[in-house]
Order: structure tokens, then C-alpha cells, then sequence
């Protein structure tokens, strides 16, 4: 895929939504786009064992049994703010806890 620039966009299987209900032992549920819902089992997704209703969250939606399911399902994370870039070498981007990070 090319952005507006013509250059190649990076893709990623991992959609955005938000966690509806969960109940740690059994399943929780994602809304995700359009108001559909996604379920999920916490105890395939380690990194889901702490949500709460209301966290953003990205996950990996696949078709199931009695409908979507979300898998990998963990807390979003944010990519940083860019402080610094010089397009012919490198930039730093620095992350929410104020860490500065090069790319």
C-alpha cells in the first residue's frame, strides 16, 4: 500500500478497539469497528489478563465458530511523539515516559 507521498506504507494484522466486559477466567469481549463485538479468552492472551472495561486495545480479529474472535489481545501502545529527524540519517522519538528512543 502507498501513502499520499508515494511511498510504501507499513501494515500490521493488529486492528484497534476497545475492551466491552471481561471476566478473566472465561472470555471478554472487544468492540470493534461499527459497533461489532469480538470475543476473546484471556487465558490465550497472556498480556490480557489485566484489562479493564474501557482499555484500547490491539488484537489480531479472526472469523470463528459463532462469530469474530479477537487473538493476541493486548493493552494499545503508543508509538511516541518524534522530537527530532533528519530524513537523510536518523530521528529520536520520545516515548510517553519521557524515554527517548532512536530510529
Amino acid at each position: 500500500m502507498m501513502d499520499a507521498n508515494g511511498k510504501a506504507e507499513m501494515s500490521s494484522p493488529f486492528q484497534k478497539g476497545t475492551v466491552k466486559s471481561i471476566n478473566v477466567e472465561k472470555f471478554g469481549f472487544v468492540t470493534i469497528a461499527h459497533g461489532e463485538d469480538a470475543i476473546f479468552t484471556p487465558t490465550e492472551c497472556p498480556a490480557s489478563l489485566d484489562l479493564q472495561p474501557g482499555d484500547e486495545v490491539e488484537f489480531v480479529c479472526q472469523p470463528g465458530p459463532k462469530g469474530k474472535r479477537a487473538k493476541c489481545v493486548r493493552k494499545a501502545r503508543s508509538c511516541g511523539m518524534v522530537a527530532r529527524f533528519n530524513p537523510n540519517k536518523y530521528g529520536f522519538i520520545v516515548m510517553d515516559g519521557g524515554e527517548e528512543l532512536l530510529f
